[in-house]
């Protein structure tokens, strides 16, 4: 954190870190699934190649906002 407080480097290609990766790897789950309706908001999903945020689809021409 104190060499980068914004956590703006991407470390995923780090070989210091494959270990690491490949620990956490074992925690995703084998098969993705909606979310419980009524679970808690602010959720993003992909399906079908479609990215989703709280259920409202993104147009991946859509700029990111600020």
């Amino acid at each position: 954190m104190v060499k980068d407080p914004g956590e703006f480097t991407n470390l995923a290609s780090d070989s210091r870190y494959s270990a690491r990766k490949l620990a956490l790897k074992t925690q995703l789950p084998k098969i993705n699934r909606k979310p419980v309706p009524g679970s808690a908001r602010r959720i993003l999903i992909y399906q079908d190649g479609v990215a989703s945020w709280e259920g409202e689809d993104i147009d991946p021409n859509e700029s990111i906002p600020d």
